[in-house]
């Protein structure tokens, strides 16, 4: 958080001036950004490597003797790849909350989808939604 909070600037377009405060911490385009990104999807793969070790959470394989695929991270999406049970859904739920209370950072719902198998039944896909 150091990083992050009470930033000052001594640089300006290379240039050394006075002192800067920043009042509103990173801004989209500062530099700092991608590595602290890159810090924070380090923070939830080991989240999921520790369900898998703990066997509690299970990757697909994409064929019979392949390896097996838990998440993907591209730039600021993630995709992740678990069989299709209430059990997995719980604990992805877990990781996802524990990792947003660590990390501050907010799951967009509106632009979070899941996906099913072709071979799944339309059945096992309906989903409910939580009463308030």
């Amino acid at each position: 958080m150091g990083c992050v909070a009470n930033l000052r600037f001594a640089l300006i377009n290379g240039k050394r001036s006075n002192w800067i405060e920043a009042a509103c911490g990173l801004r989209k385009g500062c530099p700092l950004s991608p590595y602290l990104f890159i810090i924070c999807s380090e923070l939830l793969s080991l989240l999921i490597q520790q369900r898998i070790q703990d066997k509690m959470l299970k990757g697909i394989r994409l064929f019979a003797h392949g390896p097996e695929i838990s998440h993907l991270l591209f730039a600021d999406d993630i995709i992740l790849f678990a069989p299709a049970t209430n059990r997995s859904a719980c604990i992805i739920g877990e990781i996802m909350d524990k990792y947003c209370s660590i990390s501050g950072q907010k799951i967009n719902n509106a632009k979070s989808t899941v996906f099913f198998s072709k071979r799944m039944l339309r059945t096992r896909k309906v989903m409910q939604t939580k009463s308030e």
